[in-house]
């Protein structure tokens, strides 16, 4: 499958933490569209949200639900307002959920209705949470009916609110156990695919894919028929977590992995690449350094999201350099195992005090933070005393008001970022050039674009530590993530975290 798809920029956000405008502790749609500048200033076109029917789920007063995210027609008039800057609003909707997804569908329906005074009303009652509940999927025919069946009136509902996309996340159990020839592996999805089409063919299929599966997406990227619009990789965020000590001891970047598991999506325009993503703690936190090189480490993994050819994926808050959240030694990261396993890995020789600050820095938790719009304490929870989620460490000096007004920020650097690639005099180059890549086991990598004697390389030091390079020619110094550093050739070695575009002419 090669479809010409146009290289974008995607920012996923939590509607909960992103900004709440009503008081509530909750963010909501009217707070997605009060910051429309925000997205424009980081050249966003698609902004993925959880699914808007998850609010409905278990709920029996459509006040409460309204007090939350918003009511629908905020939804609507926030889809359609973006849609006027040519960007979209995607729904996340989970294909292992559909069930539930279709029921709480039904709920909202209902729930509007019964404001309405229909005389057909139907209520959701405390019994049937129990009864219907149950989305354990089975790949059988009778299973895949009634999946068929949910997932095209879920699709139809989002088809009515003129959503042009969508993101299917969880859709590995179609492909898994089908008992279907490994030359049909993708049959199923293929099929999903096409019944969206069939509703509304200008409605883009995003697929979001959290698993380390770099096998399974290439194949997925060659299909002949296809199964998506755009594949959005967030595997990345998941190196060396995937191990039998459940995260229990702080995983460090193992950069030959890193590169392994890159390199096959750099040149696919159809592919969303991020670095952070809602099943782990923030990337900052993670691989960048809490101290010192905390905004020039961000700015070095964006540099690397945009080297290349591929999408850009922006998982909410990354965009400042943000760092976990500050957790208090008694949470248990919403694990009701919590004690009983770190009394099980103090067995293994790993400390409660290690456990403890593996999950904090690795837990997803810690990444669900308010949105640090300024330095004032909960705001992204306007006027609420005490908000209902936590703050990133260090809002006070990353946010995105004071940000704007430094030049060495990393939101600048991303703007910059975005002049550079998609709208400068090198646009068209970068575009059409031929990609060569090089890297190492020490966190160096080298993306190099050339057309006949032109070169822009892109030069990247992912690594806490001093390294040494060896680049021949005479280069001019683009940009920098040493913002306040003074070039007078190019250096032989690169500071942590320092990382160069550089260009011959």
């Amino acid at each position: 499958m090669k479809m010409n798809k146009k290289r974008i920029v995607l920012y996923e956000l939590n509607t909960d933490t992103f900004l709440d405008t009503k008081a509530s502790g909750y963010g909501d749609f009217s707070g997605i569209l009060k910051k429309l500048n925000y997205f424009k200033y980081l050249n966003v076109q698609y902004i993925a949200i959880p699914d808007i029917l998850l609010q409905y789920q278990n709920k029996f007063q459509l006040e409460e639900v309204k007090n939350r995210n918003g009511s629908f027609t905020e939804f609507i008039n926030c889809v359609n307002e973006f849609k006027k800057e040519n960007i979209n609003i995607a729904p996340i909707i989970d294909l292992a959920n559909i069930k539930q997804t279709y029921i709480n569908l039904n709920n909202m329906y209902d729930l509007y209705n019964l404001k309405n005074n229909n005389p057909n009303k139907k209520k959701l009652t405390e019994l049937d949470t129990y009864l219907l509940n149950d989305n354990k999927i089975n790949i059988n025919l009778g299973e895949l009916t009634k999946f068929v069946q949910y997932f095209t009136f879920v699709i139809n509902f989002y088809n009515q609110t003129k959503v042009n996309s969508v993101i299917l996340t969880n859709y590995e159990f179609l492909l898994k156990n089908n008992n279907l020839s490994d030359k049909n592996t993708f049959r199923f999805l293929q099929d999903i695919y096409k019944i969206v089409k069939r509703e509304n063919v200008n409605i883009e299929i995003i697929l979001k894919s959290g698993d380390v599966s770099k096998d399974l997406y290439e194949r997925m990227l060659n299909l002949e028929d296809p199964c998506f619009d755009y594949l959005y990789l967030t595997h990345l965020s998941l190196i060396n977590l995937n191990t039998e000590l459940k995260r229990a001891k702080l995983q460090p970047l193992l950069f030959k992995n890193f590169f392994s598991l890159y390199k096959p999506f750099l040149n696919d325009k159809r592919v969303i690449l991020s670095f952070s993503s809602d099943q782990i703690g923030r990337i900052n936190s993670r691989w960048g350094d809490e101290l010192e090189y905390s905004q020039e480490a961000i700015k070095s993994f964006f540099l690397f999201l945009y080297s290349a050819k591929n999408s850009i994926g922006i998982f909410y808050g990354d965009e400042l350099g943000s760092l976990r959240a500050k957790i208090r030694k008694d949470y248990n990261f919403s694990n009701d195992n919590f004690n009983e396993e770190k009394r099980f890995y103090e067995s293994k020789n790993i400390s409660q005090e290690d456990y403890f600050l593996a999950q904090s820095f690795q837990n997803k938790i810690t990444a669900i933070t308010y949105m640090a719009w300024n330095d004032k304490l909960n705001a992204g929870a306007t006027d609420v005393i005490k908000g209902k989620f936590n703050l990133p460490l260090k809002y006070e000096k990353y946010n995105v008001e004071s940000e704007l007004k430094t030049n060495s920020s990393s939101l600048r650097f991303i703007n910059n970022l975005n002049r550079l690639i998609f709208n400068s005099d090198y646009s068209e180059m970068l575009n059409l050039s031929k990609i060569s890549f090089y890297s190492n086991s020490n966190g160096i990598a080298k993306i190099i674009h050339k057309i006949d004697n032109k070169k822009i390389i892109f030069l990247i030091n992912l690594s806490n530590q001093h390294q040494y390079i060896n680049l021949k020619g005479e280069y001019s110094i683009l940009e920098s993530t040493y913002y306040n550093k003074f070039y007078s050739s190019i250096p032989s070695e690169l500071s942590p975290f320092e990382s160069l575009i550089l260009v011959k002419e």
